[in-house]
């Protein structure tokens, strides 16, 4: 588990509330802290909170509010690989898709 700041870009204004931000933070982690700036929208629509998550288990890149797709952007998490979610790795070191990419052993002795 790390604690990293998330930001919620181009949130709705009315759910600029500290009970609607904390619920929304839930959904991606357990909530530390929330930026207060945003609370009342100053950052040009731009929530900001920080949040425990475990590395280990896949990361949301997306939050289905009341229905619309809510874009999830990671703070100092450089190296997260949101196709498959998961932290250490980018596209060309994907454990997901190298394995998907090498041939098969039967394949391999076929040729």
């Amino acid at each position: 588990m790390v604690i990293t700041w998330i930001r919620l870009p181009g949130l709705p204004g009315h759910m600029y509330k500290k009970k609607i931000l904390w619920e929304i933070g839930g959904m991606v982690g357990t909530v530390a802290k929330l930026d207060f700036n945003t609370d009342n929208g100053v950052q040009g629509r731009l929530a900001r909170m920080a949040v425990y998550v475990n590395l280990g288990k896949a990361l949301s890149s997306k939050a289905l509010i009341n229905g619309v797709p809510q874009r999830i952007e990671y703070e100092y998490l450089p190296t997260v690989y949101l196709s498959c979610g998961h932290y250490g790795h980018t596209q060309d070191f994907c454990p997901k898709s190298v394995t998907a990419q090498q041939p098969s052993k039967e394949n391999f002795f076929d040729k």
